[in-house]
C-alpha cells in the first residue's frame, strides 16, 4: 500500500472542509501547484482513499423525515445476505445502507415524508420477513456532524458543524429537487456539466445552489473517504444517562475531541448516540474513559458496534 505524505493530508483535509471547492482554490490553500494538486487527487481517487464525493443535504427542510432501522438476520447465508442487501440498496428512499458487526447486522437509514409513506416502504422491506430475527426502528432528531480535524496533526481547527434533521420545511420546487439529485452522486461535477443534466442554464444553477446553501438545505459537500485504508475503524457508541442534566455539557465535550465525527439524538434510540473514528479498539475505549471521566455520575453504561462495509450512501434517499 503506497503511504500518503503531507501534501496528500493537507488535501484530503481541503476536501473534508468542502469537497466542491475548485481544485486552484485547494491549490492555494495546500500550497502547491493546480497541477500536482491534480495529479495527487487522481492518486488518491485511483489508490481508492477516496471512493467518492457528497452533499450532505438537511432532507428536514424538504420536508422529510429519517428513520433509522438496524437489523439482524436469521437462516440466512451468506448468499441470501447479498441478495437482500443489492435489494435494500435499490430502493429509493434508502439513503444509508452498511452492514455492522456485534449488536447488529445491518443498518439502514431511510427519508420519507409521511409515516404513510415509511409503512409502504415498510412493505417492501417485509418480502424478506423469514430471513429478519429482530429490528429497532428510530428517528434522527437531530443530527450534528462535525468535520474531521484529526486528518492533519497539531490541528487546532474548530470543527465545522453540520445540523440534520432541525429545521422546518422550506419553499422549494422540482428544480431543486433535480439539482440535488444531480449533484448527489459526485458534487464535483461542473457546472456545465450539472447544467446540461437538469436542462437549465449555467447561472441558473449557481443562483439556485446558492439558495439552496444560503437556506441551509445544503449543509455541506464531503468526500467519501476509505477510513479503513487510512488505518482508522468507524465505531459507533449508544450510550445511557442517568440524567441530562449535563446534556449541553456533554455536546460541547464529543464537539472538542477530533475523532467524534456525529452526535446523534434520537426518539426511540438510546440517550447520546456518537460516532466515532478510532485507530483501534485501545483507542476507542481511550476516548470513552475520557467521556466517563469527565461526566462520572451521568454515564451510565453504553455499548457499540463497528462498520463491515457501506453499500449506498446518498445524505438524499428521494
Amino acid at each position: 500500500m503506497q503511504e500518503l505524505d503531507s501534501f496528500d493530508y493537507k488535501l484530503l483535509y481541503a476536501l473534508e472542509k468542502n469537497a466542491r471547492l475548485p481544485l486552484s482554490t485547494i491549490a492555494k490553500e495546500i500550497k502547491i501547484s493546480k497541477q500536482k494538486t491534480l495529479y495527487r487527487l487522481k492518486k488518491l481517487e485511483q489508490l481508492e482513499y477516496v471512493l467518492g464525493y457528497y452533499p450532505i443535504v438537511d432532507a428536514s427542510t424538504l420536508g422529510y423525515t429519517t428513520y433509522r432501522i438496524y437489523f439482524n438476520f436469521r437462516n440466512c447465508d451468506d448468499k441470501k445476505r447479498q441478495e437482500i442487501i443489492s435489494y435494500f440498496s435499490q430502493i429509493n428512499e434508502v439513503a444509508h445502507l452498511i452492514t455492522l458487526n456485534n449488536i447488529w447486522d445491518l443498518g439502514v437509514g431511510v427519508t420519507v415524508k409521511s409515516t404513510t409513506d415509511f409503512h409502504k416502504f415498510w412493505e417492501k422491506l417485509m418480502i424478506y420477513k423469514k430471513y429478519i430475527d429482530n429490528y429497532h426502528i428510530s428517528v434522527y432528531s437531530p443530527v450534528y456532524h462535525f468535520t474531521c480535524t484529526f486528518l492533519l496533526s497539531n490541528n487546532v481547527d474548530v470543527p465545522k458543524t453540520m445540523i440534520l434533521g432541525s429545521e422546518q420545511e422550506i419553499k422549494h420546487d422540482e428544480k431543486d429537487l433535480k439539482i440535488l439529485k444531480a449533484l448527489a452522486p459526485n458534487v464535483r461535477k461542473s457546472i456545465v456539466d450539472l447544467a446540461k443534466e437538469v436542462n437549465e442554464s449555467p447561472q441558473f444553477v449557481i443562483n439556485r445552489i446558492k439558495l439552496l446553501e444560503k437556506k441551509k438545505v445544503i449543509q455541506g459537500y464531503k468526500p467519501l473517504i476509505n477510513w479503513d485504508k487510512l488505518g482508522y475503524k468507524y465505531y459507533k457508541a449508544n450510550i445511557t444517562l442517568n440524567s441530562f442534566d449535563s446534556y449541553n455539557e456533554i455536546f460541547k465535550f464529543c464537539q472538542s475531541n477530533p475523532f467524534i465525527f456525529q452526535f446523534d439524538k434520537t426518539i426511540g434510540g438510546s440517550d447520546l448516540e456518537i460516532e466515532i473514528y478510532a485507530l483501534n479498539n485501545k483507542h476507542f475505549k481511550q476516548i470513552m474513559n475520557s467521556l466517563e471521566l469527565k461526566f462520572p455520575n451521568i454515564i451510565e453504561k453504553y455499548n457499540f458496534f463497528t462498520l463491515d462495509k457501506t453499500y449506498k450512501t446518498t445524505f438524499l434517499g428521494i
